[in-house]
């Protein structure tokens, strides 16, 4: 935990595993090492989040992404387990890929701005009040669970292509 005013730098850039989770409630800043979670999963309601270019990557035990303000990673990796995105605003910029399965929340939000297709096993996006949002240009939309989105946006400048399963 990284309490109110407290902080947490990675300067070294260094590969981290947060055994426990990560809460943070001060500022946060990733650098490009990857930052692995096995157990907890991420929470966010500091003042400051700053990822760097590593991955966040999600292994052992069903895990979820919480955040009270706006939240954005390049890259989130799912190992074998479920990851639940409990925010009201997410941005993945880069992947969001692996052989587990991401859930949206309900009254979450995804915002998906990478022109790399979504490729983790399992996409749950039927959640009331869950909204994902394609909004990086040229992009492959991505058939959810039951082929079912609860809320669909398809945003920013570029071709969103609908695959011929959808």
């Amino acid at each position: 935990t990284i309490n109110s005013g407290g902080s947490l730098t990675n300067a070294g850039n260094e590969a981290i595993t947060y055994a426990g989770g990560l809460v943070n409630n001060g500022s946060f800043a990733s650098g490009t090492g990857a930052q692995t979670f096995t157990n907890g999963g991420l929470t966010h309601n500091g003042t400051a989040f700053t990822a760097g270019t590593g991955a966040f990557i999600f292994s052992t035990n069903a895990q979820a992404i919480n955040c009270a303000s706006p939240l954005t990673i390049p890259s989130i990796t799912v190992t074998t387990i479920t990851v639940t995105n409990n925010c009201n605003n997410l941005t993945v910029t880069t992947a969001l890929a692996g052989t587990g399965n991401f859930t949206n929340g309900a009254n979450s939000q995804l915002h998906y701005n990478s022109a790399a297709a979504i490729g983790v096993t399992t996409l749950t996006a039927s959640a009331a009040g869950n909204l994902v949002d394609y909004g990086g240009g040229n992009q492959t939309v991505d058939v959810p669970t039951a082929s079912t989105y609860y809320h669909l946006s398809l945003s920013g400048s570029g071709v969103k292509t609908m695959p011929a399963t959808a």
